[in-house]
């Protein structure tokens, strides 16, 4: 069955990256698309407010028209290229419905950008993908204005003995074995190398089954620093990393590196909770 890639758009430039980069991705993969855009009417509201009575009704209305152009633009564009796609205006909380919309057409993964325009007839898109990484039950491959989309080297994989880096793992494996791609499997540690080597061996050991060369290393250094730079020195398409993760004596630390990575990663970023 082919892939699942729902695509929230609003117009701005991480939203326009990140249509290109799902388009690209889906025609590499034999994925289909389904493109979305939210009506807010909370921005209605705060763009009247002060306590007047107002009616909103024609701002709604202006939001409603802007979300059908969003999103009519978006999915032409993934039709002209050949990919099976449709187009659908949802009204509502944004990550809440983002995340019920991929829910209900079983998608593979999200596609957004990130740090979009704020505004009336524009999207919110960095605080609504924030969101909906923390909240999404369907990992989110995420996209800054700034993202370089030609890497055409392996998936980075920041790995650790956790369950949400083996998800990321696996899913980075599945992309991998669809875009005829390697994977680079990196743990930022050196605490106990033994049980590192374990954990890389183990995922470099599922990559095999499926068909996928893999490479692994251990790096020391601060971890979104080090990821960057493993995934530049080898022009990585993709970084992917879990939510939540632990380090080798059992700390937090996937949480923020994730926040970091959607931050400064110069390509694409795949989280998986």
């Amino acid at each position: 069955m082919a892939l699942r890639i729902i695509v929230p758009v609003d117009g701005s430039e991480p939203s326009q990256h990140a249509i290109g980069w799902a388009i690209a991705f889906a025609r590499r993969a034999g994925a289909t698309i389904s493109v979305c855009s939210v009506v807010d009417a909370m921005l209605a509201c705060v763009a009247v407010g002060g306590g007047a009575a107002v009616d909103t009704g024609p701002m709604i209305e202006t939001l409603r028209t802007d979300a059908a152009r969003f999103s009519s633009a978006a999915g032409a564009l993934a039709s002209a290229g050949h990919i099976p796609t449709t187009t659908t205006v949802l009204e509502g909380s944004p990550a809440d419905e983002i995340a019920a919309f991929a829910r209900e057409h079983h998608a593979d993964i999200i596609v957004m950008g990130t740090h979009a325009r704020h505004g009336l007839a524009r999207g919110v898109l960095g605080s609504v993908t924030a969101a909906v990484v923390r909240s999404s039950a369907v990992a989110v491959v995420t996209i800054r204005a700034q993202s370089r989309l030609d890497g055409t080297g392996p998936i980075v994989v920041a790995v650790d003995d956790s369950a949400a880096s083996t998800a990321a793992g696996r899913l980075a494996i599945t992309f991998a074995r669809l875009l005829g791609n390697p994977v680079h499997l990196v743990h930022v540690g050196g605490i106990d190398r033994e049980r590192e080597r374990d954990v890389l061996e183990a995922l470099s050991n599922e990559a095999a089954r499926a068909g996928v060369a893999a490479s692994t290393e251990i790096r020391l250094g601060a971890t979104v620093e080090t990821l960057i730079a493993a995934t530049t020195e080898r022009d990585g398409s993709l970084l992917a990393t879990g939510t939540h993760g632990r380090d080798a004596v059992g700390r937090l630390f996937l949480g923020s590196v994730a926040e970091g990575l959607i931050r400064d990663s110069i390509v694409p970023v795949l989280v998986a909770r």
